[in-house]
Protein backbone atom coordinates (compact mmCIF):
# COMPACT_ATOMS: atom_id res chain seq x y z
CA UNK A 1 0.00 0.00 0.00
CA UNK A 2 1.34 3.47 -0.92
CA UNK A 3 1.64 5.84 2.06
CA UNK A 4 0.03 9.31 2.09
CA UNK A 5 3.49 10.88 1.92
CA UNK A 6 4.35 8.80 -1.18
CA UNK A 7 1.06 9.75 -2.88
CA UNK A 8 1.74 13.44 -2.18
CA UNK A 9 5.22 13.05 -3.74
CA UNK A 10 3.81 11.34 -6.85
CA UNK A 11 1.14 14.01 -7.24
CA UNK A 12 3.71 16.80 -7.03
CA UNK A 13 5.94 15.04 -9.59
CA UNK A 14 3.18 14.29 -12.11
CA UNK A 15 1.24 17.56 -11.97
CA UNK A 16 3.68 19.63 -14.18
CA UNK A 17 3.70 16.85 -16.79
CA UNK A 18 -0.11 16.66 -16.91
CA UNK A 19 -0.46 20.43 -17.16
CA UNK A 20 2.08 20.54 -20.00
CA UNK A 21 0.17 17.78 -21.83
CA UNK A 22 -3.08 19.73 -21.63
CA UNK A 23 -1.41 22.94 -22.84
CA UNK A 24 0.14 21.20 -25.82
CA UNK A 25 -2.97 19.17 -26.69
CA UNK A 26 -5.33 22.14 -26.61
CA UNK A 27 -2.99 24.69 -28.09
CA UNK A 28 -4.98 25.38 -31.29
CA UNK A 29 -3.59 25.12 -34.78
CA UNK A 30 -0.13 26.52 -35.12
CA UNK A 31 1.33 26.91 -38.65
CA UNK A 32 1.51 24.11 -41.17
CA UNK A 33 3.01 21.60 -38.81
CA UNK A 34 5.50 18.97 -39.66
CA UNK A 35 4.70 15.71 -41.31
CA UNK A 36 2.26 13.39 -39.62
CA UNK A 37 4.15 12.48 -36.42
CA UNK A 38 3.32 13.97 -33.06
CA UNK A 39 5.56 14.47 -30.05
CA UNK A 40 6.68 11.78 -27.64
CA UNK A 41 5.33 12.33 -24.16
CA UNK A 42 6.66 10.82 -20.97
CA UNK A 43 5.35 10.07 -17.52
CA UNK A 44 7.71 9.68 -14.56
CA UNK A 45 10.59 9.32 -17.02
CA UNK A 46 9.00 6.42 -18.95
CA UNK A 47 8.30 7.03 -22.67
CA UNK A 48 4.78 6.29 -23.87
CA UNK A 49 6.03 5.81 -27.43
CA UNK A 50 5.91 7.66 -30.74
CA UNK A 51 2.50 9.01 -31.71
CA UNK A 52 1.73 8.89 -35.45
CA UNK A 53 -1.09 10.70 -37.26
CA UNK A 54 -3.17 8.51 -39.58
CA UNK A 55 -5.43 9.65 -42.43
CA UNK A 56 -8.25 7.46 -43.73
CA UNK A 57 -9.25 8.51 -47.23
CA UNK A 58 -11.90 6.46 -49.09
CA UNK A 59 -11.46 3.65 -46.59
CA UNK A 60 -7.67 3.39 -47.05
CA UNK A 61 -5.25 4.47 -44.31
CA UNK A 62 -2.09 6.45 -44.87
CA UNK A 63 0.40 8.42 -42.80
CA UNK A 64 1.18 10.73 -45.74
CA UNK A 65 -0.56 14.09 -45.75
CA UNK A 66 -3.15 13.96 -48.56
CA UNK A 67 -3.89 16.74 -51.03
CA UNK A 68 -7.48 17.86 -50.52
CA UNK A 69 -10.12 19.96 -52.24
CA UNK A 70 -13.28 21.60 -50.86
CA UNK A 71 -15.86 19.00 -49.91
CA UNK A 72 -13.38 16.14 -49.40
CA UNK A 73 -13.73 14.12 -46.20
CA UNK A 74 -10.99 12.40 -44.23
CA UNK A 75 -11.16 10.44 -40.98
CA UNK A 76 -8.33 11.38 -38.62
CA UNK A 77 -6.91 8.68 -36.38
CA UNK A 78 -3.71 8.08 -34.40
CA UNK A 79 -1.56 5.24 -33.20
CA UNK A 80 1.31 4.89 -30.75
CA UNK A 81 4.35 2.65 -31.15
CA UNK A 82 6.21 1.57 -28.02
CA UNK A 83 8.89 -1.13 -27.87
CA UNK A 84 7.92 -2.35 -31.33
CA UNK A 85 4.23 -2.68 -30.46
CA UNK A 86 1.73 -0.40 -32.28
CA UNK A 87 -1.73 0.28 -30.89
CA UNK A 88 -4.54 2.70 -31.76
CA UNK A 89 -5.26 5.69 -29.54
CA UNK A 90 -8.29 7.99 -29.57
CA UNK A 91 -7.61 11.68 -30.29
CA UNK A 92 -9.79 14.43 -28.81
CA UNK A 93 -9.95 18.25 -28.63
CA UNK A 94 -9.40 18.79 -32.36
CA UNK A 95 -8.49 22.22 -33.73
CA UNK A 96 -7.92 23.35 -37.33
CA UNK A 97 -5.53 26.03 -38.53
CA UNK A 98 -7.46 28.74 -40.37
CA UNK A 99 -10.88 28.16 -38.84
CA UNK A 100 -14.09 26.58 -40.12
CA UNK A 101 -13.80 28.00 -43.65
CA UNK A 102 -10.77 25.76 -44.12
CA UNK A 103 -12.31 22.69 -42.53
CA UNK A 104 -14.43 21.33 -39.71
CA UNK A 105 -13.71 18.28 -37.55
CA UNK A 106 -16.27 16.30 -35.57
CA UNK A 107 -15.52 14.90 -32.13
CA UNK A 108 -14.97 11.51 -33.79
CA UNK A 109 -12.29 12.94 -36.10
CA UNK A 110 -14.18 13.29 -39.39
CA UNK A 111 -12.64 16.22 -41.30
CA UNK A 112 -14.74 17.98 -43.95
CA UNK A 113 -12.65 20.35 -46.08
CA UNK A 114 -14.17 23.81 -46.43
CA UNK A 115 -14.32 26.28 -49.29
CA UNK A 116 -11.64 28.48 -47.72
CA UNK A 117 -8.75 26.09 -48.31
CA UNK A 118 -6.11 27.79 -50.46
CA UNK A 119 -4.46 25.86 -53.31
CA UNK A 120 -1.01 24.61 -52.34
CA UNK A 121 -1.25 25.86 -48.75
CA UNK A 122 -0.38 23.59 -45.84
CA UNK A 123 -2.70 23.42 -42.85
CA UNK A 124 -2.44 21.81 -39.45
CA UNK A 125 -4.91 19.92 -37.32
CA UNK A 126 -4.04 19.30 -33.70
CA UNK A 127 -5.52 17.05 -31.06
CA UNK A 128 -4.63 15.44 -27.77
CA UNK A 129 -4.60 11.74 -26.96
CA UNK A 130 -3.83 9.48 -24.04
CA UNK A 131 -0.36 8.96 -25.54
CA UNK A 132 0.41 12.64 -26.19
CA UNK A 133 -0.35 15.37 -28.74
CA UNK A 134 -1.11 14.47 -32.36
CA UNK A 135 -0.48 16.72 -35.35
CA UNK A 136 -1.90 16.12 -38.83
CA UNK A 137 -1.06 18.22 -41.88
CA UNK A 138 -3.04 18.51 -45.08
CA UNK A 139 -2.43 20.38 -48.30
CA UNK A 140 -4.78 22.36 -50.53
CA UNK A 141 -5.01 21.02 -54.09
CA UNK A 142 -2.51 22.79 -56.39
CA UNK A 143 -3.88 25.56 -58.54
CA UNK A 144 -5.14 24.08 -61.77
CA UNK A 145 -3.50 25.32 -64.95
CA UNK A 146 -6.77 24.95 -66.81
CA UNK A 147 -10.38 25.33 -65.71
CA UNK A 148 -12.59 22.25 -65.50
CA UNK A 149 -16.23 22.17 -66.54
CA UNK A 150 -18.47 19.68 -64.77
CA UNK A 151 -22.03 18.61 -65.40
CA UNK A 152 -24.36 15.73 -66.13
CA UNK A 153 -26.12 14.31 -69.20
CA UNK A 154 -29.49 12.61 -68.69
CA UNK A 155 -32.30 11.10 -70.74
CA UNK A 156 -35.31 13.41 -70.91
CA UNK A 157 -37.53 10.31 -70.71
CA UNK A 158 -36.09 8.38 -67.75
CA UNK A 159 -33.99 11.16 -66.15
CA UNK A 160 -31.23 8.59 -65.80
CA UNK A 161 -27.60 9.49 -66.50
CA UNK A 162 -26.34 8.63 -69.99
CA UNK A 163 -22.85 7.21 -70.42
CA UNK A 164 -20.59 7.75 -73.43
CA UNK A 165 -21.83 11.18 -74.55
CA UNK A 166 -18.96 13.38 -75.71
CA UNK A 167 -18.80 16.96 -74.48
CA UNK A 168 -16.59 19.30 -76.52
CA UNK A 169 -15.73 22.89 -75.66
CA UNK A 170 -15.08 25.50 -78.37
CA UNK A 171 -13.52 28.96 -78.46
CA UNK A 172 -14.97 32.00 -80.24
CA UNK A 173 -13.51 30.77 -83.55
CA UNK A 174 -15.26 27.40 -83.28
CA UNK A 175 -12.00 25.56 -82.52
CA UNK A 176 -12.24 22.65 -80.08
CA UNK A 177 -10.28 23.44 -76.90
CA UNK A 178 -11.22 20.51 -74.68
CA UNK A 179 -13.24 17.31 -74.83
CA UNK A 180 -14.32 14.37 -72.71
CA UNK A 181 -17.00 11.72 -72.23
CA UNK A 182 -19.66 11.11 -69.62
CA UNK A 183 -19.19 8.39 -67.00
CA UNK A 184 -21.64 5.55 -66.30
CA UNK A 185 -23.84 7.88 -64.23
CA UNK A 186 -23.84 10.59 -66.90
CA UNK A 187 -21.48 12.94 -65.09
CA UNK A 188 -18.43 14.55 -66.68
CA UNK A 189 -15.43 16.58 -65.57
CA UNK A 190 -13.43 18.00 -68.47
CA UNK A 191 -10.30 20.14 -68.52
CA UNK A 192 -10.66 22.92 -71.11
CA UNK A 193 -8.78 26.02 -72.18
CA UNK A 194 -9.80 29.26 -70.51
CA UNK A 195 -10.73 30.54 -74.00
CA UNK A 196 -13.67 28.10 -74.16
CA UNK A 197 -17.00 29.90 -74.52
CA UNK A 198 -19.46 27.27 -75.83
CA UNK A 199 -19.94 23.50 -75.82
CA UNK A 200 -21.51 20.80 -77.95
CA UNK A 201 -22.66 17.23 -77.39
CA UNK A 202 -22.05 14.18 -79.57
CA UNK A 203 -23.93 10.87 -79.32
CA UNK A 204 -21.27 8.83 -81.15
CA UNK A 205 -20.25 6.95 -78.00
CA UNK A 206 -23.72 6.49 -76.52
CA UNK A 207 -25.12 2.93 -76.37
CA UNK A 208 -28.54 3.15 -78.00
CA UNK A 209 -29.38 -0.56 -77.96
CA UNK A 210 -32.02 -0.03 -75.25
CA UNK A 211 -32.91 3.66 -75.42
CA UNK A 212 -32.46 5.65 -78.63
CA UNK A 213 -32.28 9.39 -79.02
CA UNK A 214 -32.99 12.06 -81.55
CA UNK A 215 -29.93 13.97 -82.77
CA UNK A 216 -30.92 16.79 -80.46
CA UNK A 217 -30.13 17.75 -76.89
CA UNK A 218 -31.72 20.27 -74.55
CA UNK A 219 -29.93 22.72 -72.28
CA UNK A 220 -31.92 25.32 -70.42
CA UNK A 221 -34.88 26.42 -72.56
CA UNK A 222 -33.34 25.60 -75.95
CA UNK A 223 -32.72 22.56 -78.15
CA UNK A 224 -29.46 22.02 -80.03
CA UNK A 225 -28.41 19.79 -82.90
CA UNK A 226 -25.80 17.12 -82.09
CA UNK A 227 -24.85 16.51 -85.76
CA UNK A 228 -24.47 19.84 -87.55
CA UNK A 229 -24.89 22.44 -84.81
CA UNK A 230 -25.66 25.93 -86.05
CA UNK A 231 -25.51 27.27 -82.52
CA UNK A 232 -24.19 26.03 -79.19
CA UNK A 233 -25.02 26.68 -75.53
CA UNK A 234 -22.80 29.12 -73.66
CA UNK A 235 -20.35 28.09 -70.94
CA UNK A 236 -19.83 30.00 -67.69
CA UNK A 237 -17.10 32.64 -67.90
CA UNK A 238 -13.78 30.85 -67.36
CA UNK A 239 -10.45 32.13 -66.03
CA UNK A 240 -6.95 30.66 -66.28
CA UNK A 241 -5.95 28.63 -63.27
CA UNK A 242 -9.33 28.48 -61.56
CA UNK A 243 -11.10 25.42 -60.28
CA UNK A 244 -14.27 23.66 -61.34
CA UNK A 245 -17.12 25.36 -63.17
CA UNK A 246 -20.44 23.52 -62.86
CA UNK A 247 -22.90 23.96 -65.71
CA UNK A 248 -26.05 25.72 -64.58
CA UNK A 249 -28.42 23.21 -66.23
CA UNK A 250 -28.68 19.47 -66.84
CA UNK A 251 -27.98 18.44 -70.44
CA UNK A 252 -30.89 16.29 -71.63
CA UNK A 253 -30.72 13.91 -74.57
CA UNK A 254 -34.06 13.90 -76.33
CA UNK A 255 -35.39 10.33 -76.26
CA UNK A 256 -36.93 8.70 -79.33
CA UNK A 257 -37.54 5.20 -77.98
CA UNK A 258 -37.39 4.45 -74.27
CA UNK A 259 -39.03 1.73 -72.19
CA UNK A 260 -41.10 0.57 -75.14
CA UNK A 261 -42.56 4.01 -75.65
CA UNK A 262 -42.03 6.16 -78.75
CA UNK A 263 -41.61 9.85 -78.04
CA UNK A 264 -42.52 12.54 -80.59
CA UNK A 265 -39.68 14.73 -81.84
CA UNK A 266 -38.98 17.81 -79.75
CA UNK A 267 -39.07 21.37 -81.04
CA UNK A 268 -36.45 22.17 -83.69
CA UNK A 269 -33.09 23.49 -82.57
CA UNK A 270 -32.81 27.16 -81.83
CA UNK A 271 -30.21 29.49 -80.46
CA UNK A 272 -31.75 32.36 -78.54
CA UNK A 273 -29.11 33.11 -75.89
Amino acid sequence: MVSKASRRWLTAALLPVLVLGVIIGCGGGGGGGGGGTGSTSSTSGTSTGTVTAVYKVSGASTTTAPTLSPGDQVTLAARVTNSGVTTAVTPYNFSVTGGTTVGTVTSSGLLTVGSGILPGSIYSIRANSSAGPVNWTFIGSPLLTQPIIVGIVESDASYAGVAGATITAYDTNGIAVGSGSTASDGTFSISVASTAVKFGVSLSGVDQSVDTYYTLFSYGKNNYDTVTPSCLPVLPALSTGNHRYPLSNVIYLNAHLSGGYTYPPPAPPGCYG
